[in-house]
């Protein structure tokens, strides 16, 4: 199967609540965040992923977390003030 991205994720709350109508505006934050957070960790392990499979070294005596780091990409990246 395959995984869910955030914004799948997020419609699906939103359907959800549509025919509950009993999330609050500060439950719907909680939920927005949620969907951030999952956006975020699919974002880092996408970047990691792909450096692993792009990989050249032969041998691939390192290992990834010494020649990838996910998440400095996406603060790079996303966080930019």
């Amino acid at each position: 199967m395959a995984q869910q991205t955030a914004v799948n994720w997020l419609v699906d709350q939103i359907k959800s609540d549509q025919n509950q109508k009993a999330l609050s505006a500060s439950e719907w934050i909680g939920v927005i965040e949620q969907a951030k957070q999952i956006q975020k960790d699919q974002l880092i392990q996408t970047y990691n992923d792909g450096y692993r499979d792009g990989q050249t070294d032969p041998d691939r005596s390192k290992d990834i977390s010494e020649c990838s780091n996910g998440k400095l990409y996406y603060n790079e990246t996303f966080k930019k003030q």
